[in-house]
């Protein structure tokens, strides 16, 4: 790839197509007959969408159509925008959508908080907060603070990454423990970046976090209760017991 950029942060979170792959050579094929479709993002010197597209270019010989990000007029955060842009677009699965989304929510995060920050700097003459009320008296239309299970569960931050990634909120729970795993030095980075690139599963990496416990298995309460009983009973009800059993 050009030297010419470097690559969002973001961006370089999603794995690269092989040059051999089928979905490489498709991309290629593509541009070679009807010519580049979709421009090539980028902020200044850092490339925010098209990797594969410039990529495609070079091989080929073709001078790439590039556009600056500020000239688009998109509202999002760069992070979040290509997020979204590339889940929809990419052939990933559900684990790796996910793993992907999680990886990525702490720099969005702090990407949109400096934005944030940068746009409600106070300006003379103009009040903060114009109503007066508290903030919870502005924002809140709720008629009930009871919520069901499922709008709970949906405004969890696990709700939210399987909403963005597209799939269901136990995927993105264990997405969650391997990223922590790795942020708290329990995994090796290695790992995280197999689930991403679909070359580990996320099981396989979850029983690193949470390797089953050994010894003795605990007892269900069927079979305990059933023990009790067999020790209070007669001789006679276990012998009759054992020619039912036979």
């Amino acid at each position: 790839m050009s030297s010419k950029y470097k690559i969002h942060p973001v961006a370089a979170m999603f794995p690269l197509m092989e040059e051999r792959s089928i979905e490489f050579r498709k991309l290629l094929g593509s541009i070679e007959n009807l010519g580049q479709q979709d421009p090539i993002v980028v902020d200044g010197d850092t490339l925010i969408d098209g990797r594969h597209r410039l990529r495609a270019c070079e091989y080929l010989g073709i001078e790439p159509k590039v556009v600056e990000w500020k000239t688009l007029g998109f509202d999002d955060s760069m992070g979040e925008w290509i997020m979204l842009k590339n889940l929809e677009r990419r052939h990933l699965t559900p684990e790796q959508r996910v793993q992907i989304a999680t990886n990525a929510e702490s720099w969005i995060i702090e990407e949109s908080n400096a934005k944030h920050r940068g746009e409600t700097q106070f300006k003379p003459g103009a009040s903060p907060n114009p109503t007066g009320k508290r903030k919870e008296q502005v924002t809140s239309n709720s008629t009930s603070p009871a919520r069901d299970r499922r709008k709970a569960e949906a405004s969890t931050t696990a709700g939210k990454l399987a909403a963005k990634a597209g799939t269901t909120i136990h995927k993105a729970r264990q997405a969650i423990k391997i990223q922590k795993a790795v942020d708290a030095g329990k995994i090796p980075q290695a790992d995280l970046d197999g689930v991403i690139a679909g070359t580990t599963k996320p099981v396989e990496v979850l029983k690193k976090i949470e390797p089953k416990a050994t010894g003795k298995p605990k007892k269900s309460k069927i079979l305990a209760r059933l023990i009790t009983l067999w020790k209070k009973a007669t001789q006679e009800e276990r012998n009759q017991f054992m020619k039912e059993v036979e």
